[in-house]
Parts: structure tokens; sequence; C-alpha cells
């Protein structure tokens, strides 16, 4: 059975380099190539790959949303993430929007066949560095975890439900420099920056609970 397999990346030389790795095999069929994000989603809606690469950086939509409309409209589909970042912030963002596999670029180049052929057999495939994050946030317990005090973890309920820093501030009585500020302690406590990385944070953390 052949794995169609749809490349999404910007760049001509990592392209041709994944499509050279990938069709020495037999079995494995790169059906289309696309450029930006937006042509990754109509050519995966038209196309039916069995499995997405997609590189992080792509001109167009952001690529964790476009892989949330793939995978709620083709859940078959496989998404292996392609990108030279393996924070917390990045690898959250793309596995909550539906992607099974998260290769680093500088892995060699060989990873990407074995994430194809895992992603092909149902299972999941992560960089060495990516399983080494993962695992450490799994073993977290509540006590190695920063606690949050209560208007902390109300902040960041809000946070996580796409709310204003203007509405919070209208929501828990407090002003939005305020919120900025608890906002600014929150993240000097999980070592983050930015709204996005936080609220990603939070929903990896369920247990965002005061100190009794």
């Amino acid at each position: 059975m052949t794995i169609k397999i749809l490349l999404a990346d910007d760049h001509p030389l990592i392209r041709s380099g994944i499509r050279l790795e990938l069709t020495r095999q037999a079995g494995i069929e790169v059906v289309a190539e696309a450029l930006n994000s937006e042509d990754a989603l109509t050519l995966a809606l038209n196309l039916l790959p069995d499995i997405l690469i997609i590189d992080v950086n792509m001109p167009g939509r952001p690529v964790y949303k476009i892989i949330q409309e793939l995978k709620s409209k083709t859940p078959a589909l496989k998404v292996l993430v392609l990108s030279a970042y393996g924070d917390l912030g990045t690898v959250s963002a793309m596995l909550q929007a539906g992607a099974s596999a998260y290769v680093l670029k500088d892995d060699d180049p060989d990873v990407i066949l074995q994430a194809v052929y895992s992603l092909q057999q149902g299972g999941t495939w992560y960089s060495r560095q990516v399983r080494e994050l993962l695992e450490g946030l799994r073993l977290d317990s509540q006590e190695s975890t920063p606690l949050m005090t209560e208007r902390e973890s109300a902040l960041l309920d809000l946070l996580v439900a796409g709310v204003s820093n203007k509405e919070i501030g209208h929501q828990l009585g407090i002003t939005e420099r305020t919120v900025e500020f608890h906002l600014d302690r929150i993240m000097d406590k999980i070592g983050l920056r930015g709204r996005t990385s936080v609220a990603l944070w939070a929903q990896e953390h369920q247990f965002l609970r005061t100190r009794k």
C-alpha cells in the first residue's frame, strides 16, 4: 500500500531534500508540495493524503490553525510537524492542534522516514529533545510546579478561555494594569513569555491550584 504524502515547506532546498529522502523508498509517494499554509490546507482537502509534513513557519495563516481545521474535516489525516523550534510553547501548540509527530530540522534525515512509518502504523513520533520535554511535563508533580495564588488561577482560567486583559480585569474587579502585573508574575514563575505560551502551559497543567 502506497503512503501518500503532502509536503509543505516554503524553502525549496528543504523540500527537495525531504522529497529525495522519501521517494528513495518503495511505497512512498509525494503527491504534491505546498509553499504556504493556505495551499497546504487546500491540497490536503482535495488530495486527501495519508500524511501531511508541514513546517511550523509558513507564509499564510498560523500553521496550528491549519492543522486544527484539517483534523476537524479529515480526522484520518496524520500530521508531521517539521520545525527548528523545540520550545514548550511551539510544541504544545502543534500537538494540541492535532499533530502526531514533531521532528526537529537538525535531526538526521532518516528520522523523517521513521516518523512517517510510525504514523502510518497509527503511532506517534517525537525528536529526542521533544520527547524529553514531554516526559518532563508528565513527570512534573504538583509540588514541583509553580503554585499559583487564587487570583492567578482565576486569571489563568479566563486567559485559557480567550478573554482579553481588559475583560479579565472587569470580571476580576481589578485594573488592566493589575492584570498585566499578575501575568508578568505568572510568566516569571513558569519561564515563558507571551499570552499564547502561558495559555498553552495552563492547558498542559490541569492542577493550577493554590496551596491550602
